[in-house]
């Protein structure tokens, strides 16, 4: 299992605005203490899926 803490927030809660505000945060994967903000939902996801994708390769034997 994987764990992330991630911290959300959307600028300029405007209700008026014509089309929804990006989100922007920060986000941290527990197990490796790698921790990066983000400024849209790709960028998150990114990060999610490059961690997931480094714990799932088979250990080096030297």
């Amino acid at each position: 299992m994987q764990t992330f803490v991630v911290r959300v927030w959307v600028p300029g809660d405007d209700a008026d605005r014509p089309v929804p505000a990006e989100v922007h945060g920060v986000v941290e994967h527990v197990r490796s203490g790698r921790i990066t903000t983000f400024c849209d939902d790709e960028e998150l996801l990114g990060f999610i899926h490059e961690c997931v994708g480094q714990d799932l390769r088979p250990p080096e034997h030297g």
